[in-house]
């Protein structure tokens, strides 16, 4: 049945049953991947591995969310759509156009997931669960600039956490100091990284002239 399906229509069947497996759940907590395992399973992989190699087919595939809207689907569905597809694909050897776009979008949805998570004041999840998640992505791709937003913005919501005692004060402080260091880090790495995107590089001018504020 799948090997007579378009990338497109393969992914809209997908990221119609990563909404309605979502559907529910907080993403802002250790649920975040709870319907990992299952939307991976529903793959058809022989046809991804096929798409890898396709720069279009992969775009077809991936891209179909954007018929629907950001209107018509949620965060937390993209991401799981973007993240199935990308640990589909690896886990069977994939490498190429359907791995490294579906793995930049998986953390890009992840990154603006966490700061939403932020601002509601979820910060436990982006310096836990967030964080860790958000770190494998950028280590599996290894690209910095997803290692330098694994660590800026846990940063961002411990400084918004409150701590109510001495101790957890200076936890916090040298959490602080410790994620600080290694953002700046790869904020360096990133910039060699991505010379040739502007709207990047000023994202990363933007968050480090932040963090030499703190």
């Amino acid at each position: 049945m799948f090997n007579k399906k378009s990338p497109r229509e393969i992914g809209a069947a997908h990221l119609d049953l990563c909404g309605r497996l979502c559907r529910g759940l907080d993403p802002y907590s250790t649920r975040l991947n709870g319907p990992l395992d299952q939307t991976m399973a529903a793959l058809p992989t022989r046809r991804i591995l096929d798409f890898d190699s396709n720069e279009d087919a992969a775009g077809e595939l991936i891209g179909c969310w954007l018929e629907e809207g950001p209107q018509k689907t949620t965060a937390h569905q993209r991401y799981i759509f973007m993240h199935s597809i990308f640990r589909a694909a690896v886990n069977a050897g994939a490498r190429g156009h359907v791995a490294v776009l579906a793995g930049e979008l998986a953390a890009e949805e992840l990154e603006g997931l966490m700061m939403a998570a932020i601002q509601r004041g979820s910060t436990g999840f982006v310096i836990m669960t967030g964080q860790l998640q958000l770190e494998q992505f950028g280590k599996m791709l290894g690209d910095y600039y997803i290692l330098a937003m694994s660590k800026i913005l846990p940063l961002l919501a411990s400084l918004k956490s409150e701590d109510t005692s001495d101790a957890e004060k200076l936890a916090g402080r040298l959490f602080e100091q410790m994620t600080k260091d290694k953002a700046l880090q790869y904020i360096a790495a990133a910039r060699k990284q991505r010379a040739g995107d502007s709207k990047s590089i000023e994202t990363l001018d933007q968050y480090e002239r932040m963090l030499n504020s703190i």
